[in-house]
């Protein structure tokens, strides 16, 4: 648990989860995910890291828990799976957990992901059209993908959700998978 112990690490945390939260605010209602939330995360990460460990130590952990996150989740960005928000956003927040645990979110983020699309194809297609959906997707598992092709509508399912609580639970349950 990285924000367990002195008084200014339950700040820390207070502010990770304050900005993970204005973020999946801000997807339900109007899709998007601020800039401003995503670059606060990254520079608190940044200094959070700072304060815990020597310059060069916390550099290299907030930088390279910042750059996996961008790697892990672009590739989703660029075949039109996710916004641009949604990378920023696990990239900002994966400063705080360094490389391991924002892999570790990545992980715990595609899991919950997958059970909410789930429950958001049974909300949008009924019982009936996920069986048929999930019928075809064995032989054919991209029926699945959703592409987006234009401005984010309310069918489309809020990502930062899923994204939120993997990096939620890695950093309150570090090593519950890895």
């Amino acid at each position: 648990m990285i924000f367990v112990g002195s008084p200014l690490r339950h700040v820390f945390a207070a502010v990770f989860l304050a900005l993970l939260c204005a973020a999946c605010v801000s997807d339900l209602r109007a899709r998007r995910i601020p800039n401003w939330v995503s670059l606060s995360l990254a520079v608190g990460g940044l200094v959070f890291s700072l304060s815990e460990h020597d310059v060069a130590r916390g550099l290299g952990i907030a930088l390279g828990g910042l750059m996996l996150g961008l790697l892990l989740w672009s590739p989703s960005y660029v075949f039109r799976l996710l916004g641009a928000g949604d990378v920023k956003l696990f990239a900002g927040a994966g400063a705080w957990l360094g490389p391991l645990r924002t892999f570790e979110a990545a992980v715990i983020a595609g899991l919950i992901g997958g059970l909410l699309a789930l429950i958001w194809m049974l909300r949008f297609r009924g019982l009936q059209g996920t069986a048929a959906t999930l019928w075809v997707a064995r032989m054919s598992p991209v029926t699945l993908v959703q592409r987006r092709t234009g401005p984010a509508t309310r069918q489309h399912l809020p990502y930062s959700i899923a994204l939120s609580l993997g990096l939620a639970a890695a950093a309150w349950l570090p090593r519950s998978l890895l």
